[in-house]
Protein backbone atom coordinates (compact mmCIF):
# COMPACT_ATOMS: atom_id res chain seq x y z
CA UNK A 1 0.00 0.00 0.00
CA UNK A 2 1.48 3.27 -0.82
CA UNK A 3 1.25 6.48 1.20
CA UNK A 4 -1.82 7.85 -0.87
CA UNK A 5 -3.85 4.97 -0.16
CA UNK A 6 -2.22 4.35 3.61
CA UNK A 7 -5.29 5.02 6.52
CA UNK A 8 -4.33 7.91 8.35
CA UNK A 9 -3.02 7.46 11.77
CA UNK A 10 -4.61 8.42 15.29
CA UNK A 11 -2.59 12.06 14.83
CA UNK A 12 -3.18 12.37 11.66
CA UNK A 13 -6.98 12.03 11.67
CA UNK A 14 -7.24 14.10 14.45
CA UNK A 15 -5.75 17.17 12.25
CA UNK A 16 -7.85 15.84 9.93
CA UNK A 17 -11.07 16.33 12.96
CA UNK A 18 -9.81 19.81 14.25
CA UNK A 19 -9.75 21.37 10.50
CA UNK A 20 -13.51 19.83 9.98
CA UNK A 21 -15.71 23.31 9.18
CA UNK A 22 -18.55 21.91 9.40
CA UNK A 23 -20.31 18.57 11.52
CA UNK A 24 -21.45 17.42 8.02
CA UNK A 25 -17.47 17.02 7.71
CA UNK A 26 -16.93 15.11 10.73
CA UNK A 27 -19.56 12.54 10.15
CA UNK A 28 -18.42 11.68 6.70
CA UNK A 29 -14.50 11.29 8.26
CA UNK A 30 -15.89 8.89 10.76
CA UNK A 31 -17.75 7.17 8.10
CA UNK A 32 -14.80 7.11 6.20
CA UNK A 33 -12.48 6.29 8.75
CA UNK A 34 -14.32 5.57 12.02
CA UNK A 35 -12.77 2.05 12.33
CA UNK A 36 -9.67 3.93 12.88
CA UNK A 37 -10.50 6.35 15.52
CA UNK A 38 -8.69 6.68 18.75
CA UNK A 39 -10.35 7.85 22.10
CA UNK A 40 -8.54 10.78 21.55
CA UNK A 41 -10.04 11.11 17.89
CA UNK A 42 -13.54 9.82 19.52
CA UNK A 43 -13.55 13.11 21.92
CA UNK A 44 -11.97 15.76 19.64
CA UNK A 45 -15.06 14.76 17.29
CA UNK A 46 -17.46 14.86 20.06
CA UNK A 47 -16.10 17.78 21.25
CA UNK A 48 -15.92 19.54 17.79
CA UNK A 49 -19.63 18.64 17.34
CA UNK A 50 -20.70 19.98 20.88
CA UNK A 51 -19.36 23.50 19.22
CA UNK A 52 -21.77 23.01 15.97
CA UNK A 53 -23.92 26.12 15.02
CA UNK A 54 -27.52 26.24 15.61
CA UNK A 55 -28.31 25.33 11.85
CA UNK A 56 -25.82 21.95 12.20
CA UNK A 57 -27.13 21.35 15.56
CA UNK A 58 -30.78 21.34 13.92
CA UNK A 59 -29.58 19.08 10.98
CA UNK A 60 -28.04 16.92 13.54
CA UNK A 61 -31.08 15.80 15.38
CA UNK A 62 -33.64 16.19 12.40
CA UNK A 63 -33.63 12.51 11.41
CA UNK A 64 -33.90 11.82 15.43
CA UNK A 65 -30.13 11.25 16.25
CA UNK A 66 -29.98 8.66 13.78
CA UNK A 67 -26.90 10.51 12.13
CA UNK A 68 -24.75 10.15 15.34
CA UNK A 69 -25.83 6.73 15.99
CA UNK A 70 -22.56 4.73 14.66
CA UNK A 71 -20.63 7.44 16.34
CA UNK A 72 -22.41 7.03 19.71
CA UNK A 73 -21.95 3.00 19.35
CA UNK A 74 -18.76 3.12 18.99
CA UNK A 75 -17.80 5.78 21.96
CA UNK A 76 -19.94 3.36 23.84
CA UNK A 77 -18.19 0.64 22.75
Amino acid sequence: MDQATREPNSRQLNGLISRAQRAQDLLALHQQHGHAFSGVNLATCWNKLGRANATERVWLQSDGGARLRALREQTSR
